[in-house]
């Protein structure tokens, strides 16, 4: 009988959470996961690790990732991190994140790289970088108790941002913030609060000037109003989409969309889980996708449509997160183990589903210098572990086909890689691949590079 797989060391159950495509690269694919990042050069191929450790980061945290001018940023809870060779090294930039929890990182197309605080101790804002992250200046959003939490950058213009947040609720009188500062004394609401509110933001000349969107009343809340940004529309900037997030049955969101620059807003879908894949694709359609309540899709949402056609295609994998390469390629995070075995998938029109790679099929630790947290803890240390929880390297041949479709998937040669885990790993199978075996290989590759590298 097939049985869960168990949990990493950060007591979290193994997955993709995102993927990005780099810009004039389509061979480039990022996809982070709940023990690191993973990267390819070569259109899914092969797939290299990134260790928690390297990025800066551990425990139960997931960081955004941006890719903006060739570079890798990264937010942690101390600080925003930037990799400039592709991985190997991350560094701390930008003094304003010194120590404090980064919790949104986004890039314009004008190559500008913008960042919000959500501290806990410290006044918060949202910063703007136009010189490649070598320095960041406060955009004026700035208040005690906000915590900003998305922002969203039109393709078509970088001076239309949106941005949402969430207002602590305060026992005392709140003398607000200074008066050279955006926010005048209790301009947002009542100086005393029994409860949160939801923000909202909008500036259309990059950040000089914004204005409050007093359309948060269109939503309809769970118990807390946590408002979370999904997207622009690529070819119209006043045509934006937000997430109402677990305000349907505890557990479910509601789905947003304003047409005329966020002033009002309409609701468009209810899904029973989190919304956590959307994408509005280059042909206009609109995708949301969910991990337990399938996936759903709209082709008459462009031109300002009524986008209310909602389908569901023919097979429907656990849906983390999702993307459109420039070629019109889409790419999902799906379940390592049944019912999807992928954790990344590629279709060329959502319907059906091809695996590009299983954990198990992990080619190994970023090559990095000795030297690099990267090598020294991720390669040297790390690896042999992963190889042992993954069984890597260790899939079935019948493994290639897993995953096309729920048919392939359930007649499957159960091998390694096919079922979930014994209780001694994360993805093996207990036949025929000896921990001891694996470690010895794990070794023996790690002798090899240490050769290599003298």
């Amino acid at each position: 009988m097939l049985t869960a797989p168990n949990a990493l060391a950060n007591g979290r159950f193994p997955a993709t959470t995102n993927v990005q495509n780099r810009k004039n690269d389509d061979q480039y694919i990022l996809l982070p996961t709940t023990f690191g990042l993973l990267i390819s050069n070569d259109d899914g191929q092969s797939f290299h690790w990134v260790c928690e450790a390297a990025i800066g980061y551990t425990g139960i945290f997931d960081p955004d990732y941006a890719l903006v001018n060739g570079d890798i940023y990264a937010t942690t809870y101390e600080g925003l991190r930037v990799s400039r060779d592709d991985g190997c090294t991350w560094d701390n930039i930008g003094d304003v994140f010194a120590d404090r929890w980064v919790g949104e990182v986004e890039g314009g197309p004008d190559g500008s790289v913008w960042a919000a605080t959500s501290s806990n101790v410290e006044d918060n804002d949202i910063y703007k970088s136009t010189d490649n992250g070598a320095s960041f200046q406060p955009m004026g959003l700035i208040y005690k108790w906000a915590w900003w939490q998305t922002i969203r950058i039109a393709p078509s213009d970088g001076n239309r941002v949106y941005v949402s947040g969430y207002l602590l609720p305060r026992i005392t009188d709140d003398p607000g913030p200074s008066p050279h500062l955006f926010f005048g004394p209790c301009d947002i609401s009542a100086c005393t609060l029994n409860g949160p509110i939801a923000l909202l933001y909008r500036t259309d000349d990059g950040g000089q000037h914004w204005q409050r969107l007093d359309s948060t009343d269109d939503f309809e809340f769970g118990a807390q109003p946590q408002l979370n940004l999904l997207g622009v529309d690529p070819q119209d900037p006043d045509t934006v989409y937000a997430r109402a997030v677990a305000a349907k049955d505890l557990i479910g969101d509601k789905i947003y969309r304003s047409t005329d620059g966020g002033q009002s807003w309409q609701k468009i879908l209810e899904v029973d889980d989190a919304a956590k894949a959307f994408l509005i694709r280059s042909n206009g359609d609109v995708w949301i996708g969910t991990v337990n309540a399938g996936v759903h899709y709209a082709t008459n949402c462009d031109n300002k449509g009524p986008c209310d056609d909602w389908t569901t295609p023919a097979q429907q994998p656990q849906m983390a997160c999702l993307s459109e390469r420039s070629d019109g390629t889409l790419f999902a995070c799906g379940a390592n183990w049944m019912p999807d075995y992928f954790a990344l998938g590629r279709s060329s029109d959502g319907q059906t589903w091809d695996k590009v790679m299983r954990f198990c099929e992990i080619a190994g630790p970023l090559e990095c210098p000795s030297g690099t947290v990267q090598f020294d803890t991720c390669e040297s240390l790390r690896w042999p572990d992963m190889v042992q929880n993954f069984d890597i390297g260790m899939c079935s041949v019948g493994d290639a086909d897993a995953g096309a479709s729920d048919t392939d998937a359930s007649s499957a040669d159960v091998d390694a890689g096919d079922s979930p885990p014994s209780k001694s790993c994360t993805d093996c199978s207990g036949s025929s691949s000896p921990a001891s075996v694996l470690i010895v290989l794990a070794l023996v590759w790690l002798a090899t590079r240490r050769r290599q590298r003298a």
